[in-house]
């Protein structure tokens, strides 16, 4: 299957140009099939003539209206943000077909798919009994500290310092997406992708998506998706903002530190936890992160917005990878 598509370039980051006909093979089978949502299927595709293979967005169901601008509203969105490193940037569009439903959004291809999946893996391969280097983590859970780790290493061999540089990163694309003045609606570790180097690039960047749907689906007393990750006044009153995200960000913290874990999990949905929220419930702390990190944490989930830690906060608070801790 052969599509045009019209590449976007950008000068500078802030501004962008179209030239045409850019030519896009979408590669047949299984194997090129990278992802499906509610609305869209991604698929690997590879330029022609070219070695970048890129990601190619399309919707599930060209006739149905929301589908269509689901895709829509992730072209403006991006268009208008422009580049960053942390951020999925978008490659070029497809819309000369919009009447009958057919667009396209090319973006930059993320190989190890997403964070989330990444963090499964390691704990999947992790050993029933691990030696931390991090003393206040080891003496908190009663697990031995290893002496001979100097590197910030677990004793299995997972990088504590790469947890830490996937928090920087996300927080690093979330201060640009805040200086565009654009919210997310939906932080987590399924919305972060890495590419082949490990490098995060947040993506599905919609916050009128995530209205409508959370809308939808308690309009029908169905539980919505990554509840757990909302921040109250989103719960309240479908608010999703900057400060929404920082709380969002900090349940990502915790998936992160945890190995891709679920906060709260004796806590099952209904329209009242936000009352829990209200009155105290937050997530526990995670075994991988101090109490310097778990505090951090909690400040992020303030139930008042305007008290929650700035991500610009967040990154510029400096560690002491042998202990975890700020220094």
């Amino acid at each position: 299957m052969y599509a045009h598509i019209n590449r976007i370039y950008y000068e500078p980051a802030s501004s962008f140009y179209v030239t045409k006909n850019i030519l896009i093979i979408i590669l047949l089978g299984n194997g090129d099939v990278l992802g499906k949502s509610r609305y869209c299927t991604v698929f690997r595709c590879k330029l022609s003539g070219e070695e970048q293979d890129i990601a190619l967005k399309t919707s599930r169901d060209r006739w149905k209206r929301d589908a269509v601008k689901s895709i829509l509203d992730e072209i403006k969105i991006l268009s208008f943000i422009g580049k960053h490193e942390n951020i999925a940037s978008i490659f070029g569009t497809y819309t000369e077909e919009i009447k009958r439903g057919v667009v396209y959004l090319a973006t930059d291809l993320c190989e190890l798919g997403s964070l989330q999946r990444y963090l499964l893996g390691i704990e999947e391969q992790a050993i029933t009994k691990a030696f931390y280097k991090l003393e206040d983590v080891a003496g908190a859970v009663g697990i031995e500290k290893d002496e001979d780790n100097d590197n910030g290493k677990i004793g299995n061999g997972i990088d504590i310092k790469e947890l830490f540089r996937f928090s920087h990163e996300i927080a690093s694309g979330m201060e640009y997406l805040g200086s565009k003045n654009v919210a997310h609606g939906d932080i987590c570790t399924e919305n972060v992708l890495l590419d082949s180097q490990k490098t995060c690039k947040i993506t599905n960047i919609s916050v009128s998506k995530r209205k409508n749907v959370f809308m939808n689906l308690i309009s029908q007393n169905m539980e919505p998706r990554r509840w757990k990750w909302m921040a109250h006044e989103s719960l309240e009153r479908c608010e999703f903002t900057i400060k929404s995200d920082i709380w969002s960000f900090a349940i990502t913290l915790f998936e992160i530190f945890s190995l891709g874990k679920t906060p709260y999990s004796d806590v099952v949905w209904n329209k009242n936890f936000s009352v829990l929220l209200a009155n105290g419930l937050r997530m526990s702390k995670p075994i991988l992160a101090s109490q310097k990190m778990y505090e951090i944490m909690l400040k992020c989930c303030s139930l008042d917005p305007n008290s929650r830690l700035e991500v610009a906060d967040f990154l510029r608070v400096k560690w002491d990878m042998s202990g975890n801790n700020c220094i």
